[in-house]
């Protein structure tokens, strides 16, 4: 499995796969706000699909063919995850900031990759959910520096 963090940049440069965004583990009530999120974030002409149970073994790249909107409204207890795939980088970084702007917990991140494609959504997240708890490790034993400690006042 390669995972991993990597830097996001400003590119205008599309990233791999069709221009879409999947939302998994979002209560359908939260249906809505996404939809203004992405607005929000100049995306609301994206397709979008609405991930739960029923796609937990399905491979990404099926996924990101989904028709638009599949899903809507219905309810998930998947982890909360974004997942993106043809954006820019840069509107990926757009959607990020938007998306704390907004006051969202923080969901687990993808972007799809070549390697990824072929994962189940099942393996993706479990995956995404070590990370999470990997760079909250790393934050727990780390020493602050004096730029973290002139940021929180």
């Amino acid at each position: 499995m390669d995972s991993g963090f990597k830097e996001i940049h400003n590119s205008d440069t599309p990233l791999y796969g069709p221009k879409m965004i999947l939302f998994a583990g979002f209560p359908g009530l939260l249906h809505p706000k996404l939809h203004e999120l992405l607005k929000g974030a100049s995306l609301g002409t994206v397709s979008r699909a609405f991930l739960s149970q029923e796609h937990l073994d399905r491979e990404l790249g099926d996924l990101f063919a989904l028709p638009d909107r599949t899903g809507e409204g219905e309810a998930s207890n998947l982890p909360r995850a974004i997942l993106v795939a043809g954006i820019s980088q840069g509107e990926l970084k757009a959607l990020m900031a938007h998306s704390k702007r907004a006051g969202m917990r923080p969901p687990l991140w993808a972007v799809l990759t070549p390697t990824s494609v072929t994962w189940p959504l099942k393996e993706l997240l479990g995956e995404l959910a070590k990370e999470r708890e990997a760079l909250l490790a790393w934050e727990r034993t780390r020493t602050p520096t004096k730029r973290d400690t002139y940021a929180n006042y």
